[in-house]
Parts: structure tokens; sequence; C-alpha cells
């Protein structure tokens, strides 16, 4: 997979011992990106079950949570969580900022990198990095901070191609991408029984193709550093779905988890996820899951809102996914 972050005394280094030499940790970012209503948040779990590797949950959204105090699956709220209530007023006054700045700094990166085309253009990267110094440093910051606390792997949920881009600005070679996508059929009639929205659907089966476009370019230019997982063969047989993603990623396999072909036992003891993450997950908090196809979107009661989605996510819908429902 070639080489990932360093972080010496703080600080996030080049992924070159001679550029940081004495004292470097290795560190390896897994950006989970694609649209909702994918399982990222169960895929993140599983993912950082063993010990050594973090769940950053939705990180984009990390700093407007802390701004609202929001719940910690820890039991507390961010701000007295055991991990980021220690850690997050760190960083707010190394950088001399706010939570709320912080926030505004984020989404002004993600719609700066949004209009540009190519992320593998060195002079582009740099470009957004010079603009976007106060959010990259908060990223190396947050990484380092926890490296310092014994995590050595991360794993983000985002989903949003653009926090994708983030760590790898700020993580260099660290970065690895997975693209965990679903058919647009299925998302549209999960946001649809959420939110019972058309323009919500139509929205998001837009974003579904857009995302995937981008991620499709991305990963060429990352090369053996971007994984696909379709949460089709994810749900069919995860445990060896699983297995042959944690070897991709440079994780450790998460295969001792499973205490059958389709259930698995999650630890939450070192879990510190909060809104937006899947309420539903966060809420029930379940150690024993059945991971099984999701198949009900399929009925033909929702003909229509596939026909919608094809639709609304053409060409790119189609292509990945031509067969029928």
């Amino acid at each position: 997979m070639g080489p990932a972050l360093y972080i010496r005394r703080g600080r996030a280094c080049p992924a070159d011992f001679g550029a940081c030499p004495g004292g470097v940790v290795r560190v390896l970012v897994v950006a989970i990106s694609g649209s909702g209503r994918t399982g990222s948040t169960l895929l993140s779990l599983l993912l950082t079950q063993a010990p050594g590797t973090f769940n950053l949950g939705q990180s984009r959204s990390l700093w407007s949570a802390w701004a609202e105090d929001a719940p910690c699956t820890c039991g507390h709220g961010l701000r007295s969580c055991p991990v980021l209530g220690r850690l997050v007023p760190d960083i707010l006054a190394a950088l001399g900022t706010d939570a709320e700045a912080l926030n505004r700094a984020s989404l002004r990166f993600i719609a700066d990198a949004e209009r540009v085309a190519d992320w593998s253009d060195a002079g582009a990267r740099q470009g957004l990095a010079v603009r976007h110094r106060l959010f990259i440093a908060a990223i190396e910051a947050l990484l380092a901070g926890l490296a310092g606390m014994g995590w050595r792997s991360f794993v983000d949920s985002s989903k949003v191609p653009e926090m994708a881009l983030a760590f790898d600005l700020a993580a260099g070679g660290g970065l690895r991408l997975v693209n965990l996508m679903r058919d647009p059929r299925a998302v549209a009639v999960s946001w649809y029984r959420r939110k019972g929205s058309l323009p919500n659907v139509i929205r998001t089966s837009r974003k579904w193709a857009t995302r995937q476009r981008r991620l499709e370019r991305y990963a060429a230019a990352l090369g053996e550093r971007a994984a696909v997982l379709r949460y089709e063969e994810l749900a069919a047989a995860p445990r060896q779905s699983l297995g042959r993603l944690a070897v991709a990623l440079g994780l450790d396999d998460p295969a001792g988890t499973f205490t059958g072909p389709e259930t698995v036992d999650l630890d939450w003891t070192n879990q510190h996820l909060y809104p937006p993450a899947n309420e539903k997950v966060l809420a029930e908090r379940r150690t024993s899951v059945r991971i099984r196809p999701a198949e009900d979107w399929r009925a033909p009661e929702y003909r229509w809102l596939h026909r919608l989605a094809m639709l609304a996510s053409w060409p790119e819908g189609a292509r990945h996914y031509p067969a029928p429902p």
C-alpha cells in the first residue's frame, strides 16, 4: 500500500522517515465515502473493533457537534467525553479559534474542493491547502492528538468525498479511500421512507451520481490506496467482504468479531460517535448484529421511485446497476 502519514511531537509530518527523524509513529486514515443510507456507520464500527483503531465517525460534523455539546456514545456529552473532551479544547486553544469557526471553515473547504476538477493536480492541491490551512491544521491536530493517546489507525465515515481529500492533504500517503456504493434505487427508497420527500429523493439521487463521478476520478489517481465496496456484497457475504477489505486497507481483519456467517459482536467500549451518524444505530447500540441484505426496497409499490432514482442518477446509476430490481 505504500507509506502512510507519520506523526511526531504533535505535528503531522511528510510520509518519509528521513523528513521526520526520531520518535515517528505511523498512522493510517480510512475515509468511507459515497452516499447516505449505505451502512457506513455499521462499516465504521466493524472496522474499528481492533485495539489501536479509532472511529472518527462523521468528523466533518465534529465541530458543529462540539458547539452543541452533542451526546457521545460513551454516555457523556462531547465536552465531557474522556477522549474528545480532552482533545478538542487543546486543538481549539492551539489554533486560536472556536468550534463554530472550524465548522464554517469545513464548509468552505468542501465548497471550494467541489469546484476543483482534478484532485490529483499538485497545484490545485497546494492551493486548497493554503486557502484552508486552518481546517487542514485542525485535522492534523486531531490525528496527532489521538495518536498521542495510542491510536494508530482511523476510520472516518463522513461519506463526503471532499473530506477524504482533506485527510489526503493532512495525511499524505496515509489516506485509504473506500467507495461504499449501494444501488441508487435502494438509497432512494430508504431516504423516502425516512423523510417522505420527493425533492429529497431527486437531490440525493443526483448527489449519488455526482459523488460516483468524483470518486471514480479520485480512485484512479490514488491507485492501490483506493477500494470499492458494494453494500450488496457486504450484506450478502459480510465476513468474506470485510476480510478482503481489511487486507486491502492495511487494517486488522475483523473476522474475530463474527459469531456466525452473518452475525457479529460489537464492543462499544472505545466508540465515541455522535450525531448525525445513523441515529438508530447510535440509539440502539446493539452488541450483537445480524448483517443481511435489505430487500424490501425491491417491492413493486416502489417501482415509481426506482424509475425516478435511475433518471436522477443517470447515467452513473444505470452503468453501475443495469439489472432490474
